[in-house]
């Protein structure tokens, strides 16, 4: 049962890695740049389907990189303005 399961999960992962290539080459990229961009989201999504993105560990690394982005932001935003003062 949990075989078969995997082995669904697995086939769907698999299935839509190759629209996504198929879709890509269709629109005329080349392989060696949307390569690694569907590696990483098909990583994400086996994640998903196998319920490992709804561990604790899981869902704080994204919470931390979440964070880490908005720190960026803000940061950018604050060079913005005092950018806009100097004037």
């Amino acid at each position: 049962m949990f075989e078969t399961l995997r082995r669904e999960r697995a086939t769907y992962a698999t299935e839509w890695e190759i629209t996504m290539m198929l879709t890509a080459s269709f629109m005329g990229v080349k392989s060696d740049s949307y390569a690694p961009g569907i590696a990483i989201m098909k990583n994400e999504l086996e994640k998903r389907l196998s319920g490992q993105a709804y561990s604790a560990s899981f869902v704080r690394n994204a919470l931390l990189a979440k964070k880490k982005e908005l720190s960026r932001d803000r940061n950018l935003l604050d060079r913005l303005n005092t950018l806009g003062k100097e004037e």
